[in-house]
Formats: structure tokens, C-alpha cells, sequence
């Protein structure tokens, strides 16, 4: 079982490596394939209606176009009836993330020595030197 799992673990890692290292190529055969697939519906669809409705090339095409017209906006009114609400729950779950990291910090900060205290803000003065002189200089 655990040489099965590792394995699993494994070749997760591997995929994951070559998606990332490879992430335009992947892009790319994603776009192509929901191209395909588009392309794929829509010619089932202008079989179907073509075959239900007896009807020559273009009066097909302009039904499929118009049908899939529609399905598009139906899908962009979904979503943008969905949108408020999703920003509304973002930003309770935002909020929520904030006070319960400061929180946090602060409950830190307050546990530190103040040995541990002189560290973090010789480390900070450190990095904000360093900082100021790469961009200024």
C-alpha cells in the first residue's frame, strides 16, 4: 500500500514539474483543446439541426450560431449574477484571514523576548538597507 501511495506521490510530482516547466506548451494544449472540443459541438449541432429541421448549409450554421449565441450570454448573465456574491464571500474571507493573521503576529510578537524583538528589527533595518541601496544606488 505505501509503495502504491509513494508512487502516486511520485508521479504527481513529476507532472507537476513538467506543467510547470513547460507551462506555455501545456497553455497552448489546453487552448487547442477546448478549440477542438468547441469545434466538435458545434458540428454535432449542425448535424442534429440539419437532420431535424431539414435544412441547407446556411440556414444551419445561422441556427448553431444563434443557439450557441444564446447559451453564451445565458452562461455570462450566470455569471455575472454570481459575481457580487462571490466578491461579497471574498471579501468576508479576506477579512477574516487579516484579523486572524494579525492576530497572530500579534500574539507573537507579544510571546518574544525582547532579545527576539531586537533581532527581528536589526533583521528589518538590515533588509530595508539593502533594499534602499539596490534600488538607489
Amino acid at each position: 500500500m505505501t509503495l502504491l501511495k509513494n508512487r502516486k506521490v511520485a508521479i504527481s510530482l513529476i507532472l507537476t514539474a513538467i506543467i510547470t516547466a513547460m507551462s506555455d506548451t501545456v497553455f497552448h494544449l489546453l487552448l487547442e483543446f477546448t478549440h477542438f472540443s468547441f469545434e466538435l459541438i458545434e458540428q454535432a449541432l449542425d448535424m442534429l439541426v440539419e437532420h431535424i429541421f431539414h435544412t441547407d448549409r446556411h440556414k444551419t450554421q445561422a441556427i448553431v450560431f444563434y443557439l450557441m449565441l444564446f447559451v453564451a450570454c445565458y452562461g455570462a448573465y450566470r455569471l455575472l449574477r454570481a459575481m457580487p456574491r462571490w466578491y461579497r464571500e471574498f471579501q468576508e474571507d479576506l477579512a477574516a484571514s487579516r484579523s486572524w493573521l494579525r492576530k497572530e503576529i500579534s500574539a507573537y510578537w507579544q510571546d518574544l523576548s525582547p532579545a527576539g524583538k531586537t533581532k527581528w528589527l536589526m533583521g528589518f533595518t538590515a533588509s530595508a538597507a539593502c533594499v534602499a541601496l539596490w534600488v538607489f544606488v
